[in-house]
């Protein structure tokens, strides 16, 4: 709800107005970045994922994230997505099989995300 809030406040109409918005902040968390980076590679995502998003706190509701469907893929990048943001691999999940329910893109995307925050460079 808050994020809603936000793109009226800052008339922002479509979910990558709001991407483009978090990556110019310099102040964004890279963190927020590697989330961003991840829903970059579905496009599902950004319509989704962007309403949990407080832009000015740089939050994210994930209990709201994960009570929604997505694709196979989808889905082993948002538990990706959470494990770059905890900073550790969720409960019960193994992050290198997730890999294959991933399409090529979304592999690429969870590669430079965790660069992110593991301050290497991911050659494409």
């Amino acid at each position: 709800m808050y994020l809603l809030q936000q793109r009226q406040n800052l008339n922002l109409q479509d979910p990558e107005d709001i991407m483009d918005l978090l990556i110019e902040d310099s102040s964004t968390p890279e963190r927020l970045r590697a989330l961003n980076r991840i829903c970059e590679a579905d496009k599902e995502l950004i319509s989704k994922v962007m309403y949990c998003i407080d832009i000015n706190r740089k939050t994210v509701d994930w209990y709201n994230v994960f009570n929604m469907d997505y694709s196979p893929s989808g889905y082993a990048g948002l538990i990706w997505a959470k494990s770059i943001w905890d900073g550790k691999t969720m409960t019960g999940k193994d992050l290198i099989a997730l890999t294959v329910q991933m399409t090529n893109k979304m592999r690429q995307a969870v590669l430079e995300a965790a660069s992110y925050t593991l301050d290497v460079r991911v050659l494409s």
